[in-house]
């Protein structure tokens, strides 16, 4: 199973400890293949020194963290190919269906 999140679940998994932090767990224990693009990185280490004020260290160990958890990092015109998938600009619905432990998502091409 393929899931996209956008800057502001990646954003909640680091500022809160609610369900956005657990898919990005699930995310590392590849439970699932965590799709990102280089524009949501860029757009996350912005959020981070700009609204945060993080250190560039800090910024830099968030985005590997990451990395590390994505399965795939392509260029958005990847995720036009995605139908069938609600690719919305907050992912929550899609990504609450994935915490269900007992709901099949189907994969749909």
């Amino acid at each position: 199973m393929k899931a996209v999140f956008d800057t502001n679940v990646l954003i909640a998994a680091f500022l809160t400890d609610g369900l956005c932090a657990k898919l990005l767990l699930r995310a590392r224990r590849n439970e699932f293949s965590l799709i990102l693009c280089p524009f949501i990185l860029q757009e996350f280490q912005k959020f981070l020194q700009i609204k945060i004020k993080a250190s560039n260290q800090e910024i830099e160990m968030a985005v590997n963290l990451l990395k590390e958890a994505a399965s795939e990092i392509n260029q958005p015109s990847f995720f036009s190919g995605l139908k069938g998938y609600a690719v919305t600009p907050m992912m929550i619905t899609f990504s609450s269906a994935l915490w269900r432990q007992n709901q099949t998502i189907g994969n749909r091409r």
